[in-house]
């Protein structure tokens, strides 16, 4: 099985502040075309690499994989964390990315106890950061 192109993302986690949220749970999810389910990728793939799956955010709420192109989407938890504004839901997926998933830019948000509040206001400094919370984009941005 070959795989022609690949990006290696680097994505976060934060809470509803904006701060990074280290040691979430991170599950990448993938199905080969719109006529199956997402499901999680199984730990070994091909597709992926580190082939760890799920992941753990970092201390500064990082994750990623080396992606070959597809049809994915990825679910964030956190022990006590939920989605904003749902506190019934525990954890928040992005839309479904398809062919290549951006290098840079996705952003899960997670509301958590205890979360300080936001340091300015938001800037983005990536081109077209995508912020999610819920499925749902809530903010794109271009920087100046």
């Amino acid at each position: 099985m070959t795989f022609p192109a690949r990006v290696f993302p680097s994505w976060t986690v934060v809470d509803t502040g904006g701060h990074p949220v280290p040691g979430a749970t991170v599950t990448l999810l993938e199905a080969p075309d719109v006529a199956q389910p997402l499901s999680p990728l199984a730990p070994g793939s091909p597709l992926m690499d580190p082939s760890v799956n799920p992941q753990t955010t970092d201390a500064n709420g990082t994750f990623g994989w080396d992606l070959a192109g597809g049809r994915y989407q990825i679910t964030a938890q956190k022990a006590g964390c939920s989605a904003p504004g749902d506190p019934a839901r525990p954890a928040v997926t992005s839309p479904v990315l398809r062919g290549l998933p951006p290098a840079a830019g996705l952003v899960l948000t997670l509301s958590c106890p205890g979360e300080a509040p936001s340091s300015g206001p938001g800037v983005a400094v990536l081109r077209h950061l995508r912020t999610y919370s819920g499925g749902e984009a809530i903010a794109t941005r271009r920087a100046r």
